[in-house]
């Protein structure tokens, strides 16, 4: 009788706990991903922007590295999101193609 409950107790262990009540999450991007992702971007040009305004201010050269400084902030954050976008599509289409090899060897067998 002891050695059943060890053997069941060993096999939950090595599955895992059961949780039917837990939805499965669809994808492995985190809902705050997007976000963290917008403080990020309102963060990044606001810092740019201050340095632009502090160099224009001690050089005495206004609005000239604000405007410099907040364009390249924005080019450099649209870029940035374009390869992370780019880089979650390519992993999210190799999974697909992978389902889909799968779906069809099974159809196959």
């Amino acid at each position: 009788m002891r050695s059943q409950g060890v053997n069941a107790l060993a096999e939950r262990k090595t599955r895992g706990p059961e949780l039917p009540l837990v939805p499965v999450p669809k994808s492995k991007v985190r809902p705050d991903d997007n976000l963290s992702r917008g403080a990020e971007f309102a963060g990044v040009i606001t810092v740019f922007f201050l340095i632009g305004l502090a160099l224009d201010l001690w050089l005495e050269t206004t609005p000239w590295f604000m405007i410099g400084m907040f364009t390249f902030s924005v080019v450099g954050q649209f870029v940035k999101l374009w390869y992370t976008y780019d880089a979650n599509m390519k992993v999210l289409e190799a999974e697909r193609n992978a389902m889909s090899a799968s779906s069809h060897k099974a159809k196959d067998s």
